[in-house]
């Protein structure tokens, strides 16, 4: 005598009816990992070579900007000497002639005095051994 409120006796087919199910499980279940996919051996080794190729790239390039800043650096030095230097032979030449031009150079001739010329040649040479030119 069948119990009153129990279900019948399942059978072998009312157990099978989770096969469609777990078909259509394994669809969603591929569907979530493509979306959220993990990275191959192959995409990461082809990243890693990616930010080898990059930090080269970046040293490189900083290894030049460090060269034209130091050439920048020399070419400011180079012309911080040269200021000085005509800076210095403007001093010079004007102690010179407030000491020796009144004297030696002849207003309105052609001809320097072999005296001054001489000593402009000194000048010239003292220049010379001081910047070393």
């Amino acid at each position: 005598l069948p119990r009153q409120g129990c279900s019948p006796p399942s059978t072998l087919a009312d157990n099978m009816t989770r096969g469609n199910q777990r078909d259509v499980d394994r669809a969603r279940a591929q569907a979530r990992s493509a979306k959220h996919k993990k990275t191959s051996k192959e995409e990461n080794k082809n990243r890693a070579k990616k930010h080898v190729e990059s930090a080269e790239i970046m040293r490189q390039k900083g290894l030049l900007a460090a060269k034209k800043k130091e050439e920048e650096m020399k070419k400011k030095e180079i012309e911080e000497e040269k200021k000085k230097y005509n800076k210095f032979v403007r001093r010079t030449l004007a102690d010179f002639y407030r000491r020796e031009a009144p004297e030696k150079i002849e207003v309105g001739s052609d001809r320097i005095n072999p005296k001054m010329l001489l000593l402009m040649t000194m000048m010239v040479a003292r220049i010379r051994d001081v910047f070393e030119v």
